[in-house]
């Protein structure tokens, strides 16, 4: 349902699709959320953070290759950050709607 294409196979990620991706996901990501930015030197898992906010495709970042786009607040900093980089704990019932959005966007890449 995130990404518009019932049960298909996953869809070409375009405009249209990245639109869709960022209506469904305002509507149903509960924000602030907790999660973690993944750093490829960390062994621990990466860093905690909070996103704070989608930002609109339509006015903002966003593409075919990291999708969706967020600001996300690690301690006193804010970044902006593509969604799909973020970890959600997995027992967060939002979890399954960014890893939706994940599998679109990292096939597509």
């Amino acid at each position: 349902m995130a990404l518009g294409c019932g049960s298909q196979r996953l869809p070409t990620v375009d405009a249209a699709r990245l639109r869709h991706c960022y209506r469904y996901l305002s509507h149903n990501l509960s924000l602030p959320r907790a999660a973690w930015y993944p750093d490829p030197t960390d062994e621990d898992g990466g860093y905690p953070c909070t996103v704070t906010e989608l930002i609109d495709p339509a006015t903002g970042l966003g593409d075919k290759f990291d999708g969706i786009f967020c600001k996300v607040r690690m301690g006193k900093q804010e970044r902006v950050l593509p969604l799909i980089k973020l970890e959600l704990p997995p027992d967060d019932p939002s979890c399954r709607l960014v890893q939706c959005c994940w599998d679109c966007f990292w096939h597509w890449r």
